[in-house]
Parts: structure tokens; sequence; C-alpha cells
């Protein structure tokens, strides 16, 4: 692992890898097991060694530039990765849910006791819905009206109009379903604290159908954390 303070306000981490890694992830475990609270994190892999990556974490504050260079004399006497990735682990499994239609399928519970099952209690939560006529949000789960005015919502910006559309052959809502997929989220991200998804009071995450006809939507999750 090679440091570099590139700017009073940036420090770059450059390290190798030979197999697969979140890199984004490691980062920014890395930025708070030193204190920094990072605002952004920049990713690329070195166009010569395709096994050296670069990260480079940009803290705001004016007041945290000592931090950064404090982070960098802390990290230069650690010894090449095997500290840090020993206390990262991660876990994926895929869940399948029956919609009946279209609308909003809350999926909250079975997602947040996997997490609890994993038995890491501070990470990153992706989830991804495996379909192009479908997606994910995450939405108010207290009035049934928030989802109703969604859906019709939904439904009036994308007309099922066949004359509007090229792709026809898998009936009229194929088409505006995509659409529907491409306006919201296939993917979502989502913090992870004491064995949980950090959400809201009021928020929930759902799988948005957007298919007539009711169908078994796959959604796969994965943590990665301590």
């Amino acid at each position: 692992m090679f440091l570099d303070l590139a700017a009073q306000e940036r420090l770059t981490i450059k390290f190798s890898t030979e197999g697969p890694i979140d890199i984004t992830a490691h980062t920014v475990l890395i930025a708070f097991e030193l204190g920094l609270r990072p605002t952004s994190v920049d990713c690329y892999v070195n166009s010569v060694n395709r096994h050296q990556l670069q990260t480079s974490v940009v803290v705001d504050e004016p007041e945290y530039s000592c931090s950064l260079k404090s982070a960098a004399q802390t990290l230069s006497t650690l010894t090449p990765r095997q500290d840090i990735i020993a206390m990262l682990s991660q876990d994926q499994t895929t869940l399948e849910f029956q919609t009946n239609g279209q609308g909003l399928t809350e999926i909250t519970d079975p997602v947040q006791s996997w997490v609890a099952q994993t038995g890491l209690a501070c990470g990153q939560l992706t989830v991804f819905v495996r379909h192009t006529s479908a997606s994910l949000t995450i939405q108010e789960n207290a009035d049934p009206d928030v989802r109703r005015d969604l859906e019709t919502f939904f439904a009036q910006l994308v007309q099922e109009n066949p004359s509007l559309y090229r792709h026809t052959c898998e009936g009229p809502d194929d088409m505006p379903a995509h659409i529907k997929s491409a306006l919201t989220d296939v993917s979502l991200t989502i913090p992870v604290a004491d064995g949980q998804a950090v959400l809201g009071t009021w928020q929930g995450i759902y799988l948005f159908e957007h298919r007539h006809a009711p169908h078994r939507r796959q959604v796969t999750l994965h943590l990665i954390g301590q």
C-alpha cells in the first residue's frame, strides 16, 4: 500500500490486488478507521499495471487537512493491505419474491432478516433486482396512498399505447415496463449499522413490478463490512 498527499485535502491510497475487491467500500472503511469523514471517493485502475488500483479520499472541510496528514503517517506504518482486509467480510444471497402484477411490494423485512443473519454489524449493503421490467425504490411504508399515487403517476407518465413503440411483441405493457425500470432504480446502496440496514422511520424497501401479470422476481443482496 502506497500513500500520497496529492493536495492538502486529498489522501490518495494505492494498492495492488490479484482478485476482485470492492475498493470503494474498503477505502471508506479505512477512512472511518482513521477518523476521517470522506465526502467523495474516486477510484481508477492503473492503465499500465492492471493489478494496481488507486483511490482518493476527498475531505472538504479545511480543519480535516491536519487529520489527513496524520492519517497518511499512520497508514504508512501499516503492512500492505493484510491488516485492513482481515477486518472485512462479505456475504451474498439471492431472494425470490412473488408479485401480484403491477405495483409496489415491500421487501424490507426479508432483507433486514438476511442482514441480521450474516453477523456483520457495520458495512454497505447492495440490493440488486435481476430484471428489466421491474425495479427497486425506497419509499414511505406508512400511508398506502403514497404507493397508490406512485403507481398512478407512473401509469400516466408512461402510456401503454403500442403505437408509440417498436418493441410490442411481448404485449402492450412490456415496453412501458422497460421504460419505468429505466426511470427508477435496479440497485440500491444502503449503509448497515448495528446489524441492520439503516432506514428512516418511514422508509421501506420496495420491489416495483411493472408488468400486469404476476411474476417471480429475483433480488440479489451483497453485504461487505465488519
